[in-house]
């Protein structure tokens, strides 16, 4: 495949040997994006601070296609959604909307309206009340991928 570049939305990490780390994204282009960020853990990292939890950005890696996971060369930020990571109830809120885009979407299964959605739905959740915002996430987040609840009769 080789050079990919879109906007994407950090949904999740974790550590990899000592100085490495395995990134998740949501793209607008391709997607759910598995990746490895060399030296990201070190404390003279290029990625310092762009890796955290529901960070917005432009992402470019490379795809040898050998493997599922991508090379991760930069990741810039474009808006680091912070507020959401300094407030426990905003925190909750967030973390369930990406779980629940994590768990709905494959790898490699483009969703541009979804990706629109993810974000918008983070930004408001900066201003206004998260809970509520979570639950109409969910509910257009269902029917984005298909899955669309009836509400319109009563269930027995």
């Amino acid at each position: 495949m080789g050079l990919g570049t879109s906007a994407a939305v950090v949904i999740g990490s974790f550590p990899l040997g000592e100085s490495d780390r395995v990134v998740t994204f949501f793209s607008r282009d391709f997607g759910k994006v598995r990746g490895v960020a060399k030296a990201s853990r070190r404390p003279r990292s290029r990625f310092t601070g762009a890796l955290e939890l529901f960070t917005l950005g432009q992402l470019v890696f490379f795809d040898t296609g050998r493997s599922e996971l991508v090379r991760i060369d930069h990741f810039d930020v474009v808006h680091p959604l912070a507020r959401l990571r300094e407030d426990l109830d905003r925190l909750g809120h967030a973390s369930w909307a990406i779980e629940c885009v994590g768990r709905l979407t494959a790898e490699r299964d483009p969703h541009v309206g979804l990706f629109a959605l993810l974000v918008r739905t983070l930004r408001s959740m900066e201003r206004i009340a998260p809970g509520r915002v979570a639950v109409c996430f969910v509910i257009r987040c269902l029917e984005a991928l298909g899955h669309r609840p009836r509400l319109d009769a009563c269930v027995e």
